[in-house]
């Protein structure tokens, strides 16, 4: 069956990451970033194997002369990705946050979720030193004291799994405590108040991404 050509002159031109000496497009919720296939190979192993394979001379989308890749991530991801890549470690840490509690658990959640899926090492590292300062069962001599008062979303069953399915993601023993304790307050959660089967059928392994 042949490809189907995809139109993307409906599409947004990213107003930070569309660059005219750009060699590759990447797509996501209807907009586009050109950008160039040596920055994204430097920093990411997973888009320095797409890069290796030998790609055939037709069948692929492409936008302004330059192949489009389509990616199914949210467009904050994408942009997540693309401040490391142009920007690395210290250009984060400015854009960012200045301390860590000015980092919004939003923000740490893109940041793990795409350096873990393009196996951008050293981006992941640095979000995975942020999370490992959420408080653990090896902190924690009163669990109810730490969440009730300087971790309130330790309250919110929404925030508890989706720390627990961080945790399962990127899949570092040293997470451990942080996941348990996450579990610990699942026990305390009010539950009249929240649909005790929609998160529990949101913690089934086969539901995590």
């Amino acid at each position: 069956m042949p490809h189907r050509k995809m139109d993307y002159t409906t599409y947004g031109k990213d107003s930070d990451y569309y660059f005219p000496d750009g060699n590759i497009c990447i797509s996501a919720e209807k907009a586009l970033f050109r950008v160039h296939r040596g920055v994204l190979a430097r920093h990411s192993i997973a888009f320095r194997e797409l890069f290796d394979v030998p790609q055939p001379t037709h069948g692929f989308d492409s936008f302004e002369g330059v192949t489009v890749v389509n990616l199914p991530d949210t467009l904050s991801e994408i942009r997540t990705l693309l401040k490391f890549v142009y920007g690395d470690i210290a250009c984060c840490h400015r854009k960012y946050c200045s301390d860590f509690h000015s980092i919004s658990f939003e923000k740490l959640e893109n940041i793990l979720r795409v350096s873990h899926k393009y196996d951008v090492k050293r981006f992941l590292e640095w979000g995975l030193e942020h999370l490992h300062q959420y408080p653990s069962t090896n902190d924690a001599r009163q669990y109810g004291l730490i969440t009730s008062v300087e971790w309130p979303q330790y309250k919110d069953p929404d925030f508890l799994v989706r720390l627990i399915k961080l945790t399962r993601l990127v899949d570092r023993r040293e997470l451990d405590g942080q996941s348990a304790l996450a579990y610990y307050e699942m026990c305390f959660v009010d539950w009249q108040a929240h649909d005790q089967g929609t998160f529990l059928q949101q913690l089934d392994p086969s539901t995590v991404s």
